[in-house]
């Protein structure tokens, strides 16, 4: 594909990074097209914590998959060419979120158990520590309350073969969740640097169907609606966030 090509793609697209081609595009951010919701920074208290672990050979034939938008071998779990990146603090004028989440709905009550998400370094001359990854409960269609947390280690780089590693969070006593009820992966980098960031992958990998993300946009005079969250669906180098959330099988 052309340069040129690459960035007629990039116009619809949120914050984003494409890895082809032998370097890095930017896309714009969805906070600068037309918002589907802005809400403010929600109240946040831990009630419970999840183990991390860095790897690309996770297997989770032996779970129950309660949201899954990751693709099966041999394709490759998902398509790291393209990642949202958020960096930390309160953003800056290139990248003005801090925070990136991703909706999932259970379709019954199930409790999770392992939470598989391609967060990754974001390969640009930043740090990849100090941020967090986060189970939120829904509040009005954007992330809420803080059902559990943990602090992310330092991120691994795809680099040229662009897929798959990973971030798995293990949670020792289980995280309920009720079927029907939406909520939200949130990766956060309100507490992190401002010389850190972090990349999320989009999967476009046998995936079809666009999901639900949403960018939490601190940067001020880049948020066409003020600072607060900004949600989407897909864009045109993918379907979103590639992540999944597992139980254990009875």
């Amino acid at each position: 594909m052309s340069l040129k090509q690459w960035r007629a793609a990039l116009s619809l697209t949120g914050l984003i990074i494409v890895a082809g081609c032998g370097g890095h595009l930017f896309g714009s951010s969805p906070v600068t097209e037309a918002p589907t919701n802005v809400l403010a920074r929600p109240n946040r208290s831990v009630t419970k914590a999840m183990s991390l672990q860095i790897t690309r050979s996770f297997s989770d034939a032996n779970y129950l998959k309660i949201f899954d938008n990751l693709a099966q071998r041999p394709s490759g779990k998902y398509w790291g060419g393209t990642e949202f990146v958020i960096v930390g603090g309160d953003g800056n004028a290139t990248f003005p979120d801090n925070q990136f989440a991703a909706a999932f709905t259970p379709s019954a009550n199930q409790t999770a158990t392992v939470i598989e998400a391609a967060i990754i370094n974001s390969g640009f001359s930043y740090g990849s520590t100090g941020f967090t990854l986060t189970v939120n409960q829904d509040e009005n269609g954007a992330p809420g309350k803080t059902l559990l947390s943990a602090q992310l280690p330092g991120l691994p780089y795809n680099g040229l073969g662009l897929c798959c590693a990973l971030v798995v969070g293990k949670i020792p006593s289980g995280l309920p969740l009720s079927g029907g009820q939406q909520y939200w992966l949130v990766l956060d980098g309100q507490g992190a640097q401002s010389s850190d960031a972090a990349g999320w992958a989009m999967n476009a990998t046998e995936q079809l169907h666009p999901f639900l993300d949403a960018v939490y946009c601190a940067y001020g005079s880049k948020c066409s609606n003020g600072p607060g969250w900004y949600t989407f669906q897909g864009t045109l180098e993918g379907t979103g966030a590639a992540f999944a959330v597992l139980g254990s099988k009875s």
